[in-house]
């Protein structure tokens, strides 16, 4: 899991007027994630980090899967999500 703080050198480049979907879309491009980390990257509260990964994944543009008996949320590939111009 990563430990990075939204805003830091090491975090992912998102540009300023990006949605919440938007930026845990980046952050889930690099790996899967679970909620208590999100919210502890993003520094945002869980519900609302639990929020924008509802609708990420209403959009289909990520997965929640079970791991080791916990939720680990993940990006979909544009191929996965149908999208022909991948």
């Amino acid at each position: 899991m990563h430990n990075v703080v939204i805003g830091t050198p090491a975090a992912p480049s998102v540009p300023r007027d990006a949605t919440r979907e938007d930026v845990l879309a980046k952050l889930l491009q690099h790996g899967m994630e679970t909620l208590e980390s999100l919210s502890r990257i993003t520094g945002w509260g869980e519900r609302d980090t639990q929020r924008a990964l509802l609708s990420l994944i209403a959009e289909g543009r990520a997965d929640c899967k079970s791991r080791n008996g916990r939720r680990m949320y993940a990006a979909k590939s544009r191929a996965a999500r149908g999208d022909v111009h991948a």
